[in-house]
């Protein structure tokens, strides 16, 4: 677990100014998504959860490219990280989300039209982390680093249970990974 309290101003700051321009959210509105609160915690939340997975990484030794902060509309799929010749793709979900839709499950959420659902490459990985808030302090557990091929190879890719999303987005449930990742501990 990584307390994260030192990147929640420039996360923050990062979140207002990547919704600021108003191209961001007319971009989620076609997505079924109108909550600019949401939107920007999401942000917030997701590029937490990159600087929790480079220092974790840096902290092991390995040489990483750090959390970019660049703001863009542009949707892309390239990889958050590159550690060492490796694409690290993060993903972050909340431990007990802040925006509820339905009841607490842990799921990362992906967009379908995403390379990593559909045709990920042999460098692509998927880091999988859950964001806590607990005594007014921010923690991510960078949870598992998994090639972005075993969610593919193990069907793991699931509708979200928010029905309105699914045209557009998957989900990979926390559940499914430490089922599948617990019987092949045990065969």
């Amino acid at each position: 677990m990584i307390k994260v309290d030192q990147y929640v101003p420039i996360c923050m700051e990062y979140a207002k100014n990547q919704i600021n321009d108003g191209i961001v959210l007319e971009q989620y509105k076609k997505r079924h998504q109108h909550n600019p609160e949401r939107i920007k915690w999401n942000y917030f939340v997701g590029k937490i959860g990159e600087f929790a997975v480079y220092e974790y990484l840096t902290n092991l030794g390995y040489e990483c490219t750090s959390p970019d902060l660049t703001i863009t509309s542009d949707k892309s799929y390239a990889a958050d990280l590159i550690c060492e010749g490796r694409y690290i793709h993060v993903k972050t979900c909340e431990d007990a989300p802040r925006y509820r839709y339905t009841r607490i499950e842990r799921s990362w959420v992906f967009q379908k039209d995403d390379p990593l659902v559909y045709n990920p490459q042999p460098d692509d990985f998927i880091a999988l982390c859950i964001f806590y808030e607990k005594n007014s302090s921010f923690y991510v557990n960078v949870w598992k680093i998994i090639r972005a091929s075993f969610f593919i190879k193990n069907r793991l890719y699931k509708p979200l249970k928010v029905k309105r999303l699914n045209a557009n987005k998957t989900a990979i449930y926390f559940d499914d990974v430490a089922r599948l990742l617990l019987r092949k501990k045990l065969t």
